[in-house]
Formats: structure tokens, sequence, C-alpha cells
């Protein structure tokens, strides 16, 4: 991965029954939970890496994740033109 995805969402463990809380496009702060993952103690929340846009969705609702492998990217915030 060279990054040009944008920075990726990794979980440290594999979840079952990923359901996504922010859709492709919509914005995130960094900390803010973009996604829930069923695992065997219970709920997990999956936190947004940086702020950002959430772009790429890896592992769609419903499946299953692989641990430390990308479940969804997060885009840059595209840099504001400066006004004089």
């Amino acid at each position: 991965m060279d990054g040009s995805q944008g920075t990726p969402i990794v979980v440290s463990e594999g979840f079952r029954h990923i359901f996504w809380l922010k859709a492709p496009g919509d914005h995130v702060k960094a900390g803010e939970s973009v996604a829930s993952m069923e695992a065997g103690k219970g709920t997990t929340f999956v936190a947004a890496p940086v702020e950002g846009t959430l772009g790429d969705i890896v592992v769609p609702t419903g499946s299953t994740t692989k641990s430390n492998e990308p479940i969804g990217f997060i885009l840059p915030l595209r840099a504001k033109p400066f006004s004089a």
C-alpha cells in the first residue's frame, strides 16, 4: 500500500459482522467512530485514525475482517483556498 488511497483504517484483530456508521464522502474527525464490529465479547467501535473524508470501504457491512488488514480509508482534507 503506497498511501494513494489515504490513511488506512486497520483493526488489530479479526471481527465479524462489521456495520459502517459513516458512508463514503462523510467528513470524520480523528477518534470519531466510523464502524462497529461484533467480537466474541460484544460490540467494538472503530475510530477514525485521522480527520478527513471516508473514502473507499474495503470490508462491506455484514462481512468478516482479518486482523491487521485495512477495512477502509480516510482521505485527507482538501486545503481551503487562501483568501486575502
